[in-house]
């Protein structure tokens, strides 16, 4: 193989190439090695090579000179030839390695695992026509540290004029407010990958933990679970973040709702808030929504009367406070200090009733 300029001025095109065309000789067997190609976290390479070939029908033949002498005369037979060697195909190879070295790996054909025989799929080129650049994308699936491509002609003639190594990923990408990496595709193309996926900031995984399947094309297919904001965030569904709550606002839940004004007669002076803090006076019970109104303590009840039914029986009457402070679910309880639950039945006798 020999290093040398392939230009085609119309179409702006100057490349460096590698070309070989040994058609004259027998027992062809050139050989051309990339460096060694660490995989990295690749699963399956690719190789592009982009090359031409020539038409075996360019090469004039051989013409064989027999001559015969006589005693007065000299006789010429002139039998036409081809080339000796001419082919319209290379094998590209490869060689797993587990580790980089300054020397090429031996050149034994049974080292090496053959790929393919790259012909030229969209045409080769003669006198009569423009010169044809051929494509072609080769796989394979490798586990050890890294590879050697190898180039083997056995009697064409052929330039090489770009080579492309690369692996392909799916792209990282967020969905359901989950992060997940660049994903590699598997080792063989049918082979779907699954991708774990991390919440983006101020969420947190609800029901399932969030997963991606990576395709052997690099696209992405049927996430799985995922994340919700946090309570005090809300979430931007198009950006995929979760935004604070600003002064005023609250969130009172993990989920996609968005944040709310502070209820009446409540305040929020901080960002993040989940609930608003009632304003002096007024008071929210441990039972009550978020997102209710914070309430004053009712006044007491009115027209409070006692009545001795018998020595045993006490029969007390109330009316509603004249101030309800804003509720409607009053809830009536009655203490007595000297008395003891074991000796004392009330009537109503709910919890709620008495204490």
């Amino acid at each position: 193989w020999v290093e040398e300029s392939f230009t085609n001025f119309q179409k702006g095109i100057n490349w460096r190439s590698y070309v070989v065309c040994d058609v004259a000789y027998n027992n062809v067997n050139n050989w051309l090695w990339t460096p060694f190609i660490d995989r990295g976290v690749a699963n399956r390479i690719y190789i592009e090579i982009k090359f031409t070939i020539r038409d075996c029908s360019l090469f004039p033949g051989i013409t064989i000179h027999v001559f015969v002498f006589t005693n007065f005369f000299l006789i010429c037979f002139f039998f036409p030839g081809n080339a000796l060697s001419c082919k319209e195909t290379f094998s590209l190879l490869y060689y797993e390695f587990d580790a980089a070295t300054r020397e090429p790996p031996p050149w034994d054909a049974e080292r090496y695992k053959l790929i393919g025989r790259i012909a030229a799929g969209e045409g080769r080129f003669n006198s009569n026509s423009e010169v044809n650049i051929n494509t072609e994308v080769k796989s394979i699936p490798v586990t050890k540290k890294g590879v050697y491509f190898a180039f083997r002609d056995q009697g064409a003639c052929i330039s090489l004029l770009a080579i492309k190594v690369y692996y392909i990923t799916c792209p990282e990408v967020t969905i359901n407010f989950a992060k997940f990496p660049a994903t590699p595709t598997g080792k063989e193309i049918t082979i779907i990958e699954q991708a774990t996926g991390s919440c983006v900031a101020n969420a947190e995984v609800v029901a399932a933990t969030p997963t991606y399947l990576c395709k052997g094309d690099g696209k992405w297919t049927l996430p799985t679970g995922g994340c919700k904001c946090k309570a005090g965030f809300q979430p931007d569904v198009e950006k995929q973040t979760c935004n604070v709550c600003g002064p005023g606002t609250y969130k009172s839940e993990v989920g996609d709702g968005s944040c709310l004004s502070c209820p009446e007669h409540s305040m929020g002076q901080d960002y993040g808030l989940s609930e608003c803090r009632c304003n002096n006076g007024y008071y929210r019970a441990a039972s009550d929504p978020k997102n209710m109104s914070c309430t004053q303590p009712p006044s007491a009840p009115q027209n409070l009367t006692v009545n001795f039914v018998d020595q045993s029986t006490v029969a007390l009457s109330w009316s509603p406070p004249e101030n309800l402070g804003g509720r409607n679910d009053i809830v009536y309880r009655i203490q007595c200090d000297a008395c003891s639950l074991g000796l004392v039945q009330y009537n109503p006798h709910t919890v709620s009733d008495r204490s």
